[in-house]
């Protein structure tokens, strides 16, 4: 999971992978976001990206994501921890590659650019 705190508006954003149950509010697994003005008061978390979780793996093989990180290589906070007023996003991840039953030592770092919305 990360965090950070959008500087124009003052918002924290946190980004976090989440097992997805059918019939639940998070029908999917994957990457999802959520903000809060506090950092005790949430929104419910949005789905960023869907895509299987390595702890969720089965004996089928597959790829999967975890670990996401949002960096805003624009901003000058060196802890990584905000969000500046004119970023250049990206979503960072580890993709692991399953070839079936057992664990991967296919790891891969991937990076995707984002576009925020205010």
């Amino acid at each position: 999971m990360s965090l950070a705190q959008d500087e124009p508006s003052g918002l924290f954003v946190a980004i976090s992978s989440i097992m997805g149950r059918p019939r639940t509010r998070f029908p999917q697994e994957g990457t999802y976001y959520a903000v809060s003005g506090d950092l005790r008061s949430w929104s419910v978390p949005k789905l960023l990206v869907a895509a299987p979780l390595p702890w969720t793996h089965a004996c089928e093989a597959e790829t999967t994501n975890s670990y996401p990180s949002l960096i805003d290589h624009a901003a000058g906070d060196q802890n990584l921890s905000t969000i500046s007023p004119e970023p250049v996003l990206y979503l960072y991840f580890t993709e692991t590659t399953f070839a079936g039953c057992g664990s991967s030592r296919q790891r891969k770092l991937f990076r995707r650019p984002l576009r925020l919305t205010r």
